[in-house]
């Protein structure tokens, strides 16, 4: 079983603490991190969610909000870690909040999606 403190162990003792895109290529350039990139080190591996970026690319804009609407409709479909990010309001499935919330964040509305 891993606990925080193993993991955190593990992360400061290693000098290699490496960054993959969804293509798992190591990322060694200063780009956005998105959805479903993973962090790795030594035998750990965590992925990254971002609330929102359920396109991946790291940034919150009208194509995410598109796609969870989508979602919402039953027009598309998400993967695990992209539906993680799509559940903006915190509930079990994506819901029609979870659009409205983030289309608001989208237009400045808010500016947080907490």
């Amino acid at each position: 079983m891993l606990n925080r403190d193993t993991l955190l162990n593990n992360i400061v003792s290693s000098n290699s603490i490496l960054l993959y895109n969804l293509n798992n290529d190591e990322v060694t350039s200063n780009v956005y991190i998105g959805t479903g990139y993973t962090l790795k080190s030594g035998s750990y591996a965590l992925k990254i969610i971002l609330k929102g970026d359920v396109t991946s690319d790291g940034v919150i804009n009208l194509s995410d909000v598109s796609k969870v609407y989508n979602y919402y409709k039953k027009k598309t479909t998400l993967n695990v870690e992209q539906l993680e990010a799509a559940k903006i309001t915190g509930s079990s499935s994506v819901t029609l909040g979870d659009v409205s919330r983030l289309y608001n964040y989208y237009k400045g509305k808010t500016t947080n999606l907490d």
